[in-house]
């Protein structure tokens, strides 16, 4: 391992939720929970609701600058996300502060809400780290606003990367409004205007194509800098799955919207085998978003699956590649 400090002996999922008085119940309700807000998203259109979250770390009033700088890691909840609050909580990276962006409870991977609620939450919360779920407000400050629910909710645009007739992703809307968006409101509102803030990514080295040199930008009162901790320590992908079985962490899902079209071809299949309902919602939702543009040609049809067919007949033709088309941006699939 790249020069990683020795530590103490780490403690299991189920040895934190007893420190923290999480019982099996409160695990089962949260994932009932969960799993009934993609139902009523299914026949209400996308709406999210509040809901309890267990284990949940109080978010400061006020970020801690010191020096002037202010450092935040955001979080995907997979496992780049969970290896860094890993190397935050033994000292090796200096992010005392994560925040994960939700999409939506009715649009998120719902193995990754749970593994967030349940896993992160109660070890940020045990190692004295602030992991603070936010999410998308409709105007600012209304409800939560869902991607789901935008889906159903735009006539025509499409804020998911839907792929034309050409192949090509369309425009990925989602991760800005969704996701760097929500976290940069978020900073703005618990004390970085005014300050610089240092905003890390789950990029690794195997994914370097992923990484962008950015100068640091005026966003909402405050100087952004964006980092990749995991780049100047050298560390993979594998890596960080190492260090997250070092901890006797469960291995986290991979983050990413149930409905994303950068998922692989490996995914829609395993998706219509595991969770057949939730497949054949994303191929309603795939069916309804072409319905309401009004497409009536090939040329004018949006897919979910890279073979540019509906997503059921995709699925019957695809292959066993397990690759992903990530999501260049950083905030996602990590």
């Amino acid at each position: 391992m790249h020069g990683l400090l020795k530590h103490t002996p780490p403690a299991s999922a189920s040895e934190i939720h007893e420190a923290l008085g999480i019982t099996k119940s409160d695990i089962d309700a949260a994932r009932r929970a969960i799993e009934s807000s993609i139902t009523d998203a299914a026949a209400g259109g996308g709406k999210m609701t509040e809901r309890l979250i267990i284990g949940k770390s109080r978010p400061p009033s006020v970020l801690v600058a010191k020096e002037g700088n202010i450092y935040v890691f955001s979080s995907g909840g997979g496992v780049q996300s969970t290896a860094a609050l890993i190397l935050s909580a033994r000292g090796e990276i200096n992010f005392p502060v994560h925040v994960f962006a939700n999409t939506g409870d009715d649009s998120e991977n719902p193995d990754t809400l749970f593994y967030v609620r349940n896993v992160l939450m109660p070890y940020a919360q045990q190692h004295r780290l602030t992991l603070v779920e936010t999410a998308k407000r409709w105007k600012g400050t209304g409800p939560i606003d869902t991607l789901l629910t935008a889906l159903y909710r735009r006539p025509r645009s499409v804020p998911i990367p839907m792929r034309g007739h050409t192949g090509a992703p369309g425009r990925r809307a989602c991760t800005v409004d969704w996701k760097i968006r929500v976290v940069d409101k978020w900073i703005a509102e618990h004390g970085g205007r005014g300050y610089n803030v240092f905003v890390g990514l789950g990029i690794t080295v195997d994914e370097i194509q992923r990484a962008r040199t950015h100068d640091p930008t005026a966003t909402r009162g405050f100087m952004k800098h964006i980092v990749y901790p995991f780049v100047d320590l050298n560390l993979t992908r594998d890596d960080c799955i190492d260090i997250i079985a070092d901890e006797g962490l469960p291995r986290p899902p991979r983050s990413a919207c149930w409905f994303c079209p950068y998922h692989s071809p490996a995914y829609w299949l395993e998706l219509r085998e595991t969770r057949p309902e939730l497949f054949r919602r994303a191929a309603k939702l795939e069916h309804d978003i072409n319905a309401k543009r009004g497409a009536k040609c090939h040329e004018e049809m949006r897919w979910l699956h890279r073979a540019l067919c509906p997503l059921e007949e995709a699925v019957s033709l695809s292959t066993q590649d397990d690759g992903l088309d990530n999501c260049e941006s950083g905030y996602c699939m990590v």
